[in-house]
């Protein structure tokens, strides 16, 4: 398709007038109501000044970013690219390019992006399709129309979530026309959409307010007016956030919205000044503060609740924490509204559970005794990978603090334990407790192993077992890590170096040949495996042993320093020495 060539700047600064759009609640009178938004003349999209690029092109970036006016768009094709596949690209890109070149533009700088994470889907590969001509002014309600109707459900969901907290816009548009284009054929089957809301800009609305301090040189009665107006507009953004808190609304959002009422609190305890007096004077006949928490957190799973209160800033604070140190200066300063946020860290608590599980070891461990606790079957001891714990062997064998932490381990017989443990809590979170809990175990009872679920191999008095398979590798500061799998061993979830693994240079070699993305092979992998074809079972250890094939050489680096440091004569001679070891 050939496209006529475009208006140059002059003509469209004359003579190039377009026609003015109708608003949209005449062209889509049963949608107006929904997206109000869009209840004004649309303004008319501006044409790029550069020549149209390929897919494909070499410098496609630089002519098909989107302009600032073009977020909305933008922002959704970031969305919902992750969540199509090959054939779904290709579709979207069809429908799309017939409304605005725009959104072609917006959805191709999406494909960059999405080429760069995903290395693998070269998207380059699509056909080069040239944009449609249209008026100026056409409508982007049509091209979001366009993208959802290839969505599903699920889908649509996910980019309502990443698209609501900063683009109030793009949440209206996308649920109006799912709910127009989409509902009608299949109803939703999960309930209404979500309908979170952007609650991260009532603190900072309110923050002006609860840091003034001019009331130095006002009267009394000004004071407490001013104090009065003040308070007035926190607890109009307090009220807001409860009334705009609703069952389906995001986790995002719940958190930002426990957030903002913790910090909300935390500038009326720290206002200083007699603003600051009388504002706490306020607060402590207002409860509305800690009850908006209280019920945010009551619409929450108890998943959820663990997940806001363990979760850290910059600084490696927890959520718990900063309610904690609020309740406790609100009890200082006899702020009394905040005695709600008892109940609030009562929400925040870890599952009973675990305090149970305290509770019964506190009083039934005893110095010496060797106990066996039955867990869910999908619990992992060392809290690495949930879900991965094998069943229980036949053999006995005591979980030693330090020792295997993936042991299976057996029921001791106590119905509160057995109960608990059957619900099949622990598989949801992995908990980290604050402190190591001291198991007593008889040292001389010794490791009971059934013979016919276990294979191994006694070297100089030790047992050691035999790598069946490598599963995973990673690089965890800068040393080359594998997980294995170990003949007649239940599934292993540990960690162990790649100099742990010489004497199985052929299953590394073998593992990476099948999986050449993942990290690694070691750098020393060649030479372990000629040592495993001379024959010798323990190659020197070497310090580049755990460092992967692609890392840099140590002593190259500090050659290259030297030569900074001594000159060229100093290279040169350490040069001459190494062609005489040689």
């Amino acid at each position: 398709m050939t496209s006529q060539p475009l208006p140059s700047g002059n003509q469209a600064r004359s003579g190039f007038r377009p026609h003015r759009m109708p608003t949209f609640a005449n062209r889509r009178p049963e949608l107006a109501a929904h997206v109000k938004f869009s209840s004004r003349p649309i303004r008319r999209e501006e044409w790029p000044g550069t020549k149209r690029k390929t897919l494909g092109d070499k410098d496609r970036h630089k002519g098909d970013l989107p302009k600032k006016n073009d977020h909305l768009i933008l922002s959704l094709a970031f969305a919902m690219v992750d969540e199509l596949d090959e054939g779904q690209l290709r579709r979207i890109l069809l429908q799309v390019s017939k409304y605005c070149f725009a959104t072609q533009s917006a959805l191709v700088a999406a494909y960059i992006d999405y080429e760069r994470r995903h290395p693998k889907l070269k998207l380059s590969r699509l056909p080069a399709i040239e944009a449609a001509r249209q008026p100026y002014g056409k409508c982007e309600l049509q091209a979001v129309s366009a993208m959802v109707s290839v969505l599903d459900e699920e889908t649509i969901r996910r980019v309502l979530t990443e698209t609501s907290r900063r683009f109030r816009a793009v949440q209206k548009a996308v649920a109006a026309v799912y709910m127009d284009n989409m509902h009608r054929r299949t109803p939703l089957r999960h309930g209404p959409l979500p309908s979170a809301v952007d609650l991260a800009s009532q603190h900072r609305r309110a923050g002006p307010v609860l840091s003034q301090n001019r009331d130095s040189k006002l009267d009394r009665s000004e004071r407490s007016s001013r104090a009065a107006e003040a308070y007035l507009l926190v607890s109009q953004r307090i009220c807001h956030i409860a009334r705009e808190n609703r069952p389906g609304s995001s986790l995002e959002s719940k958190r930002t919205a426990l957030s903002t009422l913790r910090q909300i609190a935390k500038c009326l305890l720290m206002a200083d000044g007699i603003l600051g007096r009388e504002m706490r004077m306020a607060l402590t006949h207002d409860p509305a503060l800690a009850a908006t928490m209280v019920t945010i957190l009551e619409g929450m799973t108890q998943k959820e609740r663990l997940l806001v209160a363990e979760g850290k800033d910059c600084n490696g604070e927890t959520f718990l924490d900063k309610i904690l140190w609020v309740r406790d200066e609100a009890r200082y300063l006899g702020v009394t509204g905040l005695d709600g946020l008892d109940t609030v860290l009562e929400l925040l608590e870890r599952d009973e559970l675990m305090e149970e599980l305290d509770r019964i070891w506190a009083a039934q461990v005893a110095s010496g005794d060797l106990q066996y606790l039955d867990i869910a079957a999908s619990y992992d001891l060392d809290g690495s990978d949930a879900g991965c714990i094998s069943p229980a062997p036949n053999g006995t064998v005591p979980y030693r603090p330090g020792d295997v932490p993936a042991f299976p381990i057996e029921i001791m017989d106590d119905p509160v334990i057995k109960d608990e443990s059957e619900t099949d809590n622990s598989a949801e979170t992995n908990y980290e407790r604050e402190s190591p809990v001291v198991i007593h175990y008889e040292q001389e009872r010794q490791v009971v192993i059934n013979d016919k679920d276990y294979t191994w191999t006694v070297i100089e008095d030790d047992i050691e077992f035999e790598v069946q398979s490598v599963q995973d590798s990673r690089l965890n500061r800068g040393v080359l890590e594998y997980r294995v799998n170990w003949t007649g061993w239940p599934r292993d979830n540990r960690w162990y170096p790649a100099s742990f693994l010489k004497g199985s240079a052929h299953l590394l070699h073998q593992f990476h040949e099948l999986h050449p993305d993942m990290a690694g092979p070691p750098k020393r992998l060649d030479d372990w495996l000629q040592a495993f074809e001379d024959g010798r079972d323990n190659p020197e250890e070497q310090s580049d042993d755990d460092l992967p094939v692609d890392a840099p050489d140590r002593r190259a680096k500090r050659r290259r320093l030297s030569r900074r440091e001594g000159g060229v004569d100093r290279a040169r001679r350490e040069r001459r020495s190494e062609e005489r070891v040689r």
